[in-house]
């Protein structure tokens, strides 16, 4: 599998996010996971990090694994409560975020989405902290920079009305859904 990432850039509030909100709920179930990362700092993306590590911790849970498994899996015993919740000091950052970076590097999870919103200030926000090195997952990003080719396929974003931005974005993924009045039709193939 190759990861697929796409970039939607333009001025602020042309609807980037909407894009991208709409686009994770309309194919949330193609996924195994969908997880939203707030790129605005360096602190929002450590934040977003460590929902992720609770958010896998406690899908673990659910499905039998105890807090202290699921912290040995995610090699964050340190970092870890009893009651499933990560530190929230600077030294256990790094450490989370590094461990939901393996995690989506694991092999056999291929299958996720990670939208990095608002990554604007691409010189003080890196990013590639969080994103595997491994070619696994879906990205989209939402910028208002126009020069990060270099991260994935760009896509304009000017003002238009949802459908149609829904389109162009369906269109940039190469999917070949029809949208009649609103309603999505078609292949539930993964981006």
């Amino acid at each position: 599998m190759t990861r697929k990432t796409v970039v939607l850039h333009g001025l602020g509030g042309m609807g980037k996010s909407s894009i991208a909100l709409e686009y994770s709920f309309r194919y949330s179930h193609v996924y195994t996971a969908v997880f939203w990362v707030d790129v605005t700092s360096g602190k929002s993306l450590s934040r977003s990090a460590r929902g992720i590590a609770e958010h896998i911790v406690a899908d673990h849970t659910k499905q039998g694994h105890s807090c202290e498994n699921d912290a040995s899996i995610l090699e964050l015993r340190d970092c870890l409560n009893p009651n499933g919740q990560i530190s929230s000091d600077a030294a256990a950052e790094l450490q989370v975020t590094t461990a939901v970076k393996e995690w989506l590097a694991a092999k056999h999870n291929d299958a996720w989405l990670l939208v990095l919103d608002n990554y604007d200030d691409i010189d003080a926000v890196e990013i590639r902290l969080l994103l595997p090195t491994c070619d696994a997952g879906n990205v989209i990003i939402t910028s208002r920079k126009s020069n990060l080719q270099m991260l994935g396929k760009t896509v304009a974003v000017d003002e238009i009305d949802d459908i149609s931005g829904i389109r162009l974005f369906m269109k940039s993924a190469n999917k070949e859904e029809i949208m009649t009045e609103g309603k999505y039709q078609g292949n539930t193939s993964r981006v």
